[in-house]
Order: structure tokens, then sequence, then C-alpha cells
């Protein structure tokens, strides 16, 4: 079986005490219109920590980040299995400029997220502790 990787960063913004969600564009034929973290596929040869860093640049232009560590691992099948492979990561950079990937962003707290968020990334976000481990120990 073959699975794509996507890494994912859970971004927090310890300023504002908020983490960053981007919205599909609304011509994206895979979710479009919907709310999500940002990230991307893993290219061959790339190890994870520099595919996030070139999505997260890519998608939002933010080049001062800090990844801190791993959030959590996750197996999906659609189409084809993907692992999702979603880290912390932490930056002071509040100014985003968007790829044509996606349409709108917003800084969240917890009530944001569980409102905009897929049912199934807040699934994940409540098996793995998140927003326990985001607002205690990040801030």
């Amino acid at each position: 079986m073959k699975a794509d990787m996507i890494v994912k960063g859970i971004i927090f913004n310890k300023g504002l005490k908020k983490i960053l969600l981007v919205q599909r564009s609304s011509c994206d034929p895979i979710g479009a219109g919907t709310w999500e973290n940002v990230g991307g596929k893993v290219e061959y040869g790339e190890q994870t920590d520099d595919a996030l860093k070139r999505e997260i640049r890519e998608e939002t232009g933010i080049t001062e980040l800090q990844i801190k560590s791993l959030a959590y691992t996750s197996l999906e099948y659609n189409k084809e299995p993907c692992l999702f492979i979603v880290y912390f990561c932490e930056t002071q950079t509040e100014a985003v400029n968007l790829s044509r990937e996606h349409q709108n962003f917003v800084w969240a707290d917890k009530e944001d997220c569980i409102g905009m968020l897929p049912k199934a990334i807040i699934d994940d976000f409540n098996k793995n502790n998140i927003f326990e481990y985001l607002w205690d120990n990040m801030n």
C-alpha cells in the first residue's frame, strides 16, 4: 500500500495566544472553503521538518518559525491513504501573505477552532489533547 505523507503545522502565536487557521480556496477541488492548519505533501527526498517549513513559507509567507514538537500522527483513508504528521510550531509573526491555495486566514482561539475546523480535525485535536497542550504549555 502506498500512502501520501502530509505535514501540517499547528502554528501558535504566543503574543496573540491563538493559532493560525487558513481557508481553502473556493475553487479547490478538495475541501473548497474549508478551514485547516497549514501544510501539504512531503516531496521525494525531503525531511518532514523541511517540508513543513517550505509549506508554511509558500502558503503564508511566514519564515520566522520554530518547530516545537510532534503533536500527533494520523492515517486517513479517502480514495488513497494519507499519513498526516502534525507538528506544534511557534511564531511571533502576525502578518500572513496567503498563496492562491487559500482565500482567508484567522488567528483563532479554542472556541473559534471548534466552530471553524472540520469535525475530523477537532476529533484528532480532542483525541490528542491539543487544546490543553496549547493553552497550558505554549503560553
